[in-house]
């Protein structure tokens, strides 16, 4: 299936959002006409608006990922990375405090600036002329890393609707090529050659979200690869399974997750009903968050492995060997 390109805004005149998935970035997301404005209104806003941006990269030797999430009341970020052999090398989660640690604007393309800021910990990525730039400092753990995006495969928009009449924006990038450094206590890695992906999503979200999310990005048979797969979230007219491939962007088939809620470093089956998708995930290690706020209840677990199997796109048939990539469960009250 192809996409159509992305409309002008998220919503039409008549304030109705145009859910669908499309090629290309929004250049702001503006939810003002589906937002509530009234005092009682606000209370919603706060407790249903949520923004985050996620980062990972990839090489043939180590992989990462880091993340900075504005859920309105509080904030939070972590950073983590992995080598070939399966060696977690790090792995940190910070808490924050909303409108003072956070800041994720409403602009998903050029102009784009996710960062967060606490004692000790700076996370950084803006985008300018189509490139990202990554800088993160943790004492432990240091990243500066350019990700350019002209030639690259275009980003995939899904805009989806939320239970509740609200509708949830997320920005799906990957299979762009990455330069830059990596540091972990006294190792050093090069980033030049990798690829790195970005999630950006901003919406009014229903009070209980749950999903399962596998994410990658790879070279295979010497051009740039990546996937995006998700059960659970964000469906309704379009979806956002594709796969990244030469410079193109694909739709996929809906997917299934098979694994163990209770051991989640393990083995994962990932499979479309028609075969067009057909992957084992083997798992290595995971980031981990597990809070209870009061008012919000979180059961977050993103997992460090590799992908084998198989995704065909029309006539052709890609082979995956042990490419590194995520998968994510995801259970949340907001």
């Amino acid at each position: 299936m192809q996409h159509q390109p992305v409309p002008n805004a998220v919503c039409s005149g008549d304030g109705q959002p145009r859910f669908g998935a499309y090629e290309g970035s929004f250049s702001d997301v503006d939810l003002g006409p589906v937002m509530d404005r009234d005092w009682k209104g606000l209370f919603r806003r706060i407790g249903r608006r949520k923004r985050w941006q996620y980062h990972y990269f990839a090489t043939d030797e180590v992989m990462g990922a880091f993340a900075v999430v504005d859920l309105g009341y509080a904030a939070n970020a972590f950073c983590y990375a992995a080598d070939r052999e399966g060696k977690v090398l790090y792995d940190r989660g910070f808490l924050g405090l909303a409108g003072l640690s956070v800041q994720i604007n409403d602009r998903p393309a050029d102009g784009a600036v996710a960062r967060f800021q606490a004692p000790g910990v700076r996370l950084s990525s803006q985008r300018v002329d189509e490139t990202y730039r990554w800088e993160l400092e943790t004492g432990g753990m240091q990243l500066h890393a350019l990700v350019a995006g002209k030639g690259a495969a275009p980003a995939l928009t899904l805009v989806a609707p939320v239970p509740g009449n609200k509708v949830n924006v997320t920005q799906k990038i990957g299979a762009w090529p990455l330069s830059g450094t990596l540091r972990i206590g006294e190792r050093s890695f090069s980033l030049d050659g990798g690829l790195a992906g970005v999630d950006y999503t901003n919406g009014l979200l229903a009070r209980e979200t749950a999903w399962r999310w596998a994410f990658s990005c790879a070279t295979i048979g010497g051009k740039p690869f990546g996937f995006n797969l998700v059960e659970g979230f964000n469906q309704g007219e379009g979806r956002e399974d594709v796969v990244w491939y030469d410079g193109k962007l694909f739709s996929l088939p809906p997917c299934r997750f098979d694994f163990d809620k209770t051991q989640t470093v393990g083995e994962w089956r990932i499979t479309s009903e028609d075969g067009k998708v057909d992957l084992t995930f083997s798992g290595f290690g995971e980031h981990r968050e597990e809070r209870n706020l009061l008012v919000a209840k979180s059961r977050f677990i993103q997992v460090m492995g590799t992908f084998s199997g198989q995704i065909t796109l029309g006539k052709k048939r890609l082979k995956l060997d042990r490419v590194l990539g995520v998968t994510e469960d995801q259970e949340v009250r907001w």
